[in-house]
């Protein structure tokens, strides 16, 4: 099981995950690699985090990457719609069709969450492109926790305001996930991009 939270401010983002896997036998394992990745490309940074399916996270990581001339002086809705249309037909390739996707539904086993220019959008299982009116969203098993740690966060304009303040409202996030699911577990990661 999966959490992972995210918040932005129109010019950052910031990022975190939990680090371990709970496999159908209910077995968990604690993970080496993080379940939430930057990719550079110079002038743009894109944050990108996955519930659902351990592969498709790793076929994110290791293997899916937009091209940089995809990343221009569009409006960022623009280019996250390009963004989604490219993961969608990387994930729908034949090869990872059938481990990735849903065979009667064709939809992804998961959410995908992503930071990009100071915004947090998410593509849904079906492959909708989501922008959010308060910029924050988690996505996973935890995810009523850690938004409702989100809402209560953002009130309290100290930690918007004070350096760290955006991680440590995602640590306390995480924290609730994993106070109410025991598939939600640190070691955590952070990234802000």
């Amino acid at each position: 099981m999966t959490c992972i939270v995210a918040i932005g401010n129109g010019e950052n983002v910031w990022m975190g995950g939990d680090g371990v896997r709970h496999n159908d036998n209910d077995q968990t394992s604690r993970l080496t690699e993080p379940k939430i990745f930057i990719r550079d490309y110079g002038h743009d940074k894109i944050l990108i985090g996955a519930s659902g399916s351990h592969l498709m996270q790793q076929l994110l990581q290791r293997e899916w990457g937009p091209p940089p001339e995809m990343f221009d002086d569009r409006l960022a809705r623009d280019v996250m719609w390009e963004v989604r249309k490219d993961l969608w037909e990387f994930l729908h390739q034949e090869k990872h069709r059938s481990v990735i996707c849903d065979q009667t539904t064709n939809q992804i086993q998961g959410v995908i969450i992503v930071g990009f220019r100071g915004q947090v959008w998410s593509i849904d299982s079906d492959g909708a492109l989501c922008e959010y009116k308060v910029n924050y969203h988690a996505v996973g098993a935890g995810d009523e926790y850690a938004l409702g740690s989100l809402h209560t966060s953002d009130d309290f304009a100290f930690l918007r305001n004070e350096r760290g303040g955006e991680m440590r409202r995602i640590e306390s996030a995480l924290k609730a996930a994993s106070f109410h699911l025991s598939s939600i577990q640190g070691p955590y990661t952070y990234l802000e991009c």
